[in-house]
């Protein structure tokens, strides 16, 4: 009895490992085919493969890295800013994407007038960006264990040489803590937060969640924007300025 179902294991077995090394050739030779088709000039079939992949389950910086430049050749400046968004926050260290996100912004017709901050707090948000969510945690938890294990030793070594040693270590590590954990939670509150890009030509900004409600001011393609609240069809979002209002739904695309 036990043979034939080890034979149906292997063979499930062997047909999910099969079946994952095709589909794995597959996104690579449709990743190859887009970047060539991207060399070649040809940037809508380029971003049809790209989405091909994406579709499929598939994503990456490099991806949708990609994606973006390509949309941004065909004058998709809200695809191309969701895309390069998106791989920006999959790998924020990489200094190619940044540039070309900042590049491809210039190309909004919206531009807002934002308060100027000093230089010690945009290096603070500078460093902080430059991590992603899992290393902040992971560098909190290691800061955590270590203040407790030099606490723990400075209390039973007080008085001696390494129990002064821990204490410097444990004042250390508990401002290293206090402050990546501070990072790891406002890290933790932007990502849980809906971020959207405008993707049509225009939008109206409205008082309410109705149509017939006061236009409050238009945006235009790759506005950028965080969601406050839902209703229904409905977005309230808010700018990097401050304004706010309700947009319609199906007008925007989630980051």
């Amino acid at each position: 009895m036990t043979f034939p179902i080890k034979i149906s294991l292997h063979l499930i077995l062997f047909f999910l490992l099969t079946r994952t090394v095709i589909i794995g050739a597959d996104f690579q030779e449709l990743m190859n085919r887009g970047d060539a088709a991207f060399t070649e000039g040809n940037f809508q079939q380029a971003v049809e493969l790209y989405t091909q992949i994406l579709n499929g389950g598939h994503t990456s910086a490099a991806l949708e890295y990609n994606l973006g430049n390509a949309c941004f050749k065909l004058d998709q400046v809200g695809q191309s800013i969701l895309h390069l968004e998106r791989a920006h926050k999959l790998s924020p260290r990489d200094e190619d994407i940044q540039f070309n996100l900042n590049y491809v912004k210039l190309y909004r017709q919206d531009q807002l007038d934002l308060p100027g901050r000093s230089a010690l707090v945009e290096q603070f948000e500078s460093l902080r960006r430059y991590f992603t969510l899992r290393e902040l945690a992971l560098a909190a938890i290691i800061c955590w264990v270590l203040l407790v294990v030099s606490f723990v030793i400075f209390w039973h070594g007080r008085g001696k040489r390494y129990g002064n040693q821990a204490f410097y270590i444990f004042l250390t590590a508990t401002t290293m803590f206090i402050l990546v954990g501070g990072w790891s939670l406002d890290s933790y509150r932007l990502d849980s937060q809906k971020q959207i890009v405008v993707m049509e030509t225009e939008v109206q900004i409205h008082s309410a969640p109705v149509e017939t409600s006061k236009v409050l001011f238009i945006l235009h393609e790759g506005m950028e924007g965080t969601v406050k609240s839902q209703a229904d069809a409905w977005y309230e979002i808010k700018l990097a300025d401050g304004k706010t209002g309700w947009v319609q739904a199906d007008a925007v695309a989630q980051i």
